[in-house]
């Protein structure tokens, strides 16, 4: 979903720990929020992200991960237009 909606975002780590993080060089109007924004939308979905590794187990149904990844595209839309607006949280 990230790269899909233009989001400076990746996924990183291991299959079972993914990890969300800011691609290495973001646009400089994006540094510090992206990951900041994306985060509060999705908590304001049910989902709470932190930029730490996620632990994926067997408990996890194929409902569960179709339920994240329709929250996280959502959510890139949602930050990337507070962003947009320069809204949001504070920053750094």
């Amino acid at each position: 979903a990230f790269h899909k909606l233009g989001f400076p975002l990746k996924l990183r780590g291991l299959p079972a720990m993914p990890e969300v993080g800011q691609t290495q060089n973001p646009p400089a109007e994006l540094a510090g929020k992206v990951m900041t924004e994306w985060c509060a939308a999705m908590q304001r979905r049910g989902f709470y992200m932190t930029g730490h590794c996620w632990f994926i187990s067997l408990a996890h149904t194929a409902d569960d991960i179709e339920r994240t990844i329709a929250a996280s595209d959502g959510a890139v839309t949602e930050a990337l237009a507070v962003i947009s607006q320069n809204e949001g949280l504070p920053y750094k």
